[in-house]
């Protein structure tokens, strides 16, 4: 990494090469309908890191403030409007004869509409033809605007767009898709729509902190550059307190995901409130440490040697009966094989059968299967006995303690048998 790193002087420096990627995410549970594990909604550990143990390739910058600010000279302070700047990063490739990379090379409608987004940036400069001018195909500001925020028809058109042209996305923003799915799945009360808080996070920046004045609303990573440091920077960044953490830039060690997924359930917006700023991946930090000093990112994994993936340690919850069917205690893959895990036969919509569940006990002994919602409150009992060694099965019916039906959404599950605690999720439909 030293022989890629270069000083220019002036305060500037660059490294080009690989990196261990730096982010870090449950790419398998968050992108598989918000799913949490080991069970919703608190962070409680046990997510896997998606991209430990891969690496990138990487562009650092060390830039002098002075250098970004719009007329060029030194902030006064964090009040300064010329302390804040808007970044984001097109990517771009040959004209190509699929649409979605920017439509037939020669002109057409969707040429038309692409070169109308991008504005009067031009193509390359040096081209021989049209069939070899730059199309962008890519595009990054705020982390995840792409995969969670716009709908799958616009994706590729978004992606095509430069922010000047975002007014087009904004119904996105104020009527975020993954903040109803944290209310019809988990039963988060989540803020109405139009939710003017997330159109503040991903494209008009937090007033006070880092909106510009007049500011029009655009997809950029939005950074006040002189924002004091905090000399411990916590993962969760602003939603703590600190001010030069994430969505005020993103230091590395922000934890992205899950300050983005407390956003979306109302955090910001009058709703820091339990289980809404509970919400989390399971996957609070890189699989590597960071260096302390430019270009900040680790040294990229050895190909003979690297392993993948790192799973956070699952932190023991409180009582079930506080917190709700929680993963800790669950047996390994291998424990799970030896003890034959509960497993759900079905989950019916006809005449409230509910859920049947079977299991098998390794030998004769003490049984408990309760079932939860997603608030962590107990909903039912299904089994609390004394069952002998062998295969057993038992049914939910959809019914409450009290003998009321439950409602509609997900549940989980919490077996204790064979010495061991097991937690699955389950849909009930009506």
């Amino acid at each position: 990494m030293r022989q890629a790193t270069y000083d220019l002087g002036n305060g500037y420096k660059v490294y080009a090469g690989q990196s261990d990627d730096p982010f870090y995410v449950d790419l398998g549970a968050i992108f598989d309908l918000l799913t949490i594990r080991p069970g919703a909604p608190g962070d409680r550990g046990g997510g896997v890191d998606g991209l430990g143990g891969f690496n990138c390739q990487t562009i650092a910058l060390q830039v002098p403030i002075a250098a970004l600010t719009r007329n060029h000279a030194m902030p006064a302070d964090a009040k300064d409007p010329n302390a804040i700047i808007g970044v984001y990063a097109p990517a771009s490739r040959r004209g190509d004869t699929s649409p979605i990379l920017g439509g037939r090379p020669g002109g057409g409608d969707d040429q038309g509409e692409d070169d109308r987004n991008r504005g009067d940036r031009g193509d390359s400069e040096d081209r021989d033809d049209e069939a070899i001018a730059w199309r962008q195909v890519s595009r990054l500001g705020m982390p995840l605007t792409n995969e969670v925020i716009i709908h799958l028809a616009d994706k590729d058109r978004w992606n095509r767009t430069d922010p000047v042209n975002d007014s087009q996305f904004l119904e996105y923003f104020a009527n975020p898709e993954p903040a109803g799915l944290l209310h019809a799945i988990y039963g988060l009360d989540v803020p109405a729509n139009p939710r003017n808080d997330i159109v503040a996070v991903f494209n008009a920046g937090l007033e006070g902190v880092n909106q510009p004045a007049n500011v029009v609303p655009a997809d950029l990573l939005r950074l006040n550059m002189l924002e004091p440091l905090s000399a411990t920077p916590n993962r969760l960044g602003l939603l703590v307190g600190q001010l030069d953490g994430f969505p005020n830039g993103r230091r590395l060690t922000d934890d992205v995901v899950d300050i983005e997924l407390r956003a979306l359930a109302g955090v910001l917006a009058g709703k820091n409130i339990a289980p809404n700023n509970l919400l989390g991946d399971g996957v609070d930090r890189n699989d590597l440490d960071l260096q302390a000093s430019f270009p900040y990112v680790s040294a990229a994994h050895q190909g003979f040697e690297h392993t993948h993936h790192r799973v956070e340690p699952v932190t023991p919850p409180p009582p079930p009966e506080a917190v709700g069917a929680a993963g800790a205690g669950s047996a390994s893959s291998g424990e799970v094989e030896a003890a034959r895990a509960p497993s759900v036969i079905f989950a019916s919509k006809d005449g409230g059968r509910g859920a049947a569940i079977r299991y098998s006990q390794p030998a004769a002994g003490h049984v408990t299967v309760r079932v939860y919602n997603v608030r962590g409150q107990l909903v039912r009992t299904i089994v609390d006995q004394d069952e002998t060694a062998g295969a057993h099965s038992v049914a939910w019916d959809g019914a409450n303690e009290t003998g009321n039906a439950a409602g509609s959404g997900m549940y989980f599950y919490r077996a204790e048998l064979g010495g061991k605690a097991f937690d699955q999720k389950m849909i009930l439909f009506r």
